[in-house]
């Protein structure tokens, strides 16, 4: 088995992490908007807050799977090792067909 904290709060990341033998994070739009800070500035704090023991997980907010792999591709340069989270729907598994041959871990959701 293996334990996420479905969470964006830093905080919190922070102190269960060094208590629970955490997997890593996962995270969605809506828990992102919840902290009322930027996408970018939540993911590399969540990342650093499992302090290298976990895996952390974003999820993309486009439509088409062209915006898809563009904004997939956005958040592996700008948080490298994150596992990007597709919607599973008809242009999120075309998406994702894309994303696995360009090499990008994805989840779909």
């Amino acid at each position: 088995m293996e334990l996420y904290l479905d969470s964006a709060d830093i905080s919190a990341v922070r102190r269960l992490a060094r208590i629970l033998p955490l997997a890593g994070v996962t995270t969605n739009p809506s828990i992102i908007a919840k902290q009322g800070k930027p996408l970018w500035d939540v993911l590399p704090a969540l990342r650093d807050a499992l302090d290298g023991r976990g895996t952390l997980f974003a999820q993309v907010m486009a439509r088409s799977a062209p915006e898809m792999v563009e904004e997939a591709q956005r958040l592996r340069e700008r948080v490298p090792g994150v596992v990007v989270k597709v919607p599973s729907t008809a242009e999120g598994f075309a998406a994702i067909q894309q994303l696995t041959a360009l090499k990008v871990p994805t989840l779909g959701t």
